[in-house]
């Protein structure tokens, strides 16, 4: 099972997000720039460890933006 998110934002705020969020989620999401978009794509075997994937990288992404990346 499987999920892409797609954020778009100016390139610069992009980049920033994705340095900001990196170290935490390198073996969990595959986090890239493309354009001016922010694109995580992530993998589990089951609906439930897919949502807490999703739940932690949404947390990451806010404290990010909380702590002054954007």
């Amino acid at each position: 099972m499987s999920l892409s998110l797609v954020i778009e934002m100016p390139d610069p705020d992009a980049s920033r997000l994705l340095e900001a969020i990196g170290p935490d989620n390198e073996e969990f999401v595959d986090a890239r720039v493309v354009g001016g978009s922010l694109v995580l794509s992530m993998e589990a075997d089951t609906p439930m460890a897919l949502l807490h994937t999703v739940d932690d990288l949404l947390s990451c992404l806010q404290v990010a933006v909380d702590a002054g990346a954007l």
